[in-house]
């Protein structure tokens, strides 16, 4: 027997290598007929596998249902159970009474025969339970051709021959059978919980799998519905649709359907909920959505989070929505999102992080976003984006890391803005930006660090300024900068580390700095470093891997430090010496100098320095 993923096989096959395909109705599966708003009832499809060879497979069921309610089992059983007790189950495969997805196989014609069986040419289709028929190996997969209301025959490949079957005889397209389970209130009884994130109470059931394929709920009285993000350890391995056709007065639909594996949702929402924060988290199976009545929500914070099958979702009303913190974080499938109202968010942080496929984004609405912190982080193909209203924005903190493809972006109104931390982190296309107002920029920490492709960068006023460590770190491309203002930067650590194309830096007000480790190690092209005034605590690997550098102007360096396989003459050495500060303990490395031939060490050793190299 093949593993328990049988899914979606009327997809065709040209169509399986794609993320994100549309969820599409098992053609071998029962017909089941949604409950209206006037009824209270569940129905659904739920697996029955086969098992110890006399029918036992381990198909338990368990729900917990408030106000009495009577449970059809969908197999000649049915059992009446009162408000708030679960209910437990375990079904048989070999009941006659469960449906059966069968087949038959003509010999004449090579021809599988099911009346409206549903499938196009393309599908994929299994067999299962074969009798007498030979030609065909159960379990393995194969492709629909010739396809008539009726019947059709299979190929080994998508449009390939058909195959040969030899001898009359039957199959099932399903590795299980089904029961159709229905839940009703019982007489004078209204049904106002609903939850199937309940475990069956047999002994022994580590992590209890539930066999649901398809449900359709409806309720003008469930004010309780629990399915996902339950405490119980349910899995749904094989739940594929969902139609919430009503409910009562729900206010929050938070985690609702979270980490649930299912490909599909209908929800009509009651008017009353105001919450969706995380409502399909973690749904990583869910291709398709359909929402409606959202008017009242003002939560959607994670609400699509690690939804990785997602690619569209459709236009809902988001108009009193004022949160949608990650409410796309993780969506690596999504490719477009549609222009929703956002006039009421406030907070956009991680709106889209992760959201590797998307190309562009629509022009919302942001003149009330305070926080774009990783809004588009790690959108790796995202080319552009348009000119938001950025005037109440606070925070761009790694707004675009990670936007390996973006190669301009358009003059932000960045007033308010206090902190810009790796917001262009690896932008690797990036080439320029433009003079954005940093008036209030108090941090640029690994604001280009990654930019390879960055050549030049404009005058930003930095007078506030407080952290440039990595603050270009990696841009390769970058052969000069601007004097920016540094007086209250304390920290350059690998502010330049590996910019490999950089010849020469601006004399900085270095005062203030403290940290100046690995500032230009890998800047194999700098020629000259200025009279940097350098009373930092670190120097740790400042110029390593400096080849080109031929002249160093700095003063004070008052900890040990190396300015090994350099290209510094004697007279250069000479001027490093004489700059140095009366020390005690500390040591100064110049091996790989051609200039240690002439220079004159005495003078560093004079000032309590000693000398290596």
């Amino acid at each position: 027997m093949s593993s328990r993923t049988v899914r979606n096989n009327n997809v065709p096959a040209r169509t399986l290598k794609n993320a994100g395909i549309a969820w599409v109705r098992n053609p071998a599966w029962p017909a089941l007929t949604a409950p209206t708003t006037a009824e209270q009832k569940v129905v659904g499809l739920y697996a029955v596998w086969p098992g110890d060879g006399v029918g036992n497979g381990g198909n338990f069921f368990a729900v917990n249902f408030a106000g009495n309610y009577t449970v059809d089992f969908g197999d000649g059983t049915s059992v009446n159970t009162a408000t708030g007790v679960q209910t437990d189950y375990e079904y048989n495969f070999a009941d006659v009474d469960l449906y059966d997805a069968t087949v038959t196989f003509t010999d004449t014609g090579d021809l599988v025969g099911r009346t409206a069986h549903g499938y196009s040419n393309d599908a994929r289709v299994q067999f299962y339970r074969i009798v007498s028929t030979t030609g065909l190996v159960e379990g393995q997969f194969y492709f629909v051709i010739n396809a008539t209301a009726n019947t059709f025959q299979v190929a080994a490949i998508a449009g390939g021959a058909a195959i040969a079957l030899t001898t009359n005889g039957s199959a099932a397209l399903l590795p299980y059978k089904i029961a159709t389970v229905t839940i009703t209130p019982q007489a004078a009884q209204n049904l106002t919980t609903v939850n199937f994130n309940v475990k069956n109470s047999t002994a022994g059931l580590q992590r209890y799998a539930s066999g649901w394929l398809e449900l359709a709920i409806a309720g003008s009285n469930i004010t309780s519905l629990v399915i996902g993000a339950g405490t119980t350890a349910v899995s749904y391995t094989y739940l594929e649709n969902i139609n919430i056709v009503q409910l009562g007065a729900i206010t929050t639909f938070s985690s609702l359907f979270a980490s649930v594996g299912m490909r599909n949702i209908t929800i009509n929402l009651p008017a009353a909920v105001t919450n969706m924060t995380s409502m399909f988290s973690g749904c990583t199976s869910l291709t398709t959505v359909s929402l409606s009545n959202t008017a009242a929500v003002t939560n959607m914070t994670s609400m699509f989070s690690g939804c990785t099958s997602l690619t569209t979702v459709p236009f809902f009303n988001t108009a009193a929505v004022g949160n949608m913190t990650s409410m796309f974080n993780g969506c690596t499938s999504l490719t477009t999102v549609p222009l929703f109202n956002t006039a009421a968010v406030t907070n956009m942080t991680s709106m889209f992080n992760g959201c590797r496929a998307l190309t562009t984004v629509p022009l919302f609405n942001t003149a009330a976003v305070g926080n774009m912190t990783s809004m588009f982080s790690g959108c790796t193909s995202l080319i552009a984006v348009p000119l938001f209203n950025t005037t109440a924005v606070g925070n761009m903190t790694s707004m675009f890391s990670g936007c390996a493809s973006l190669i301009t972006v358009p003059l932000f109104n960045t007033t308010a803005v206090g902190n810009m931390t790796s917001m262009f982190s690896g932008c690797a296309s990036l080439i320029t930006v433009p003079l954005f107002n940093t008036a209030a920029v108090t941090n640029m920490q690994t604001m280009f660090s990654g930019c390879a492709a960055l050549t030049t960068v404009p005058l930003f006023n930095t007078a506030a300024v407080t952290n440039m460590q990595t603050m270009f770190s990696g841009c390769a491309a970058l052969t000069t900068v601007p004097l920016f203002n540094t007086a209250a930067v304390t920290g350059m650590s690998q502010m330049f580390l590996n910019c490999t194309s950089l010849t020469t830096v601006p004399l900085f007000n270095t005062a203030a700095v403290t940290q100046m480790a690995q500032m230009f190690n890998g800047c194999t092209s700098l020629t000259t470093v200025p009279a940097l005034v350098t009373s930092s605590a670190s120097f740790a690997s400042m110029f390593l891997n400096c080849f080109s550098l031929a002249r160093i102007q700095a003063k004070d360096f008052n900890f040990t430090f190396a300015v090994a396989l350099c290209k510094l003459s004697a007279a250069a050495l000479d001027e490093i010496y004489t700059n140095l500060p009366i020390a005690v303990g500390q040591t100064i490395t110049v091996f790989g100098n051609y200039g240690i031939v002439g220079d004159n060490p005495a003078i560093a050793t004079a000032k309590g320095w000693t000398v290596t190299g």
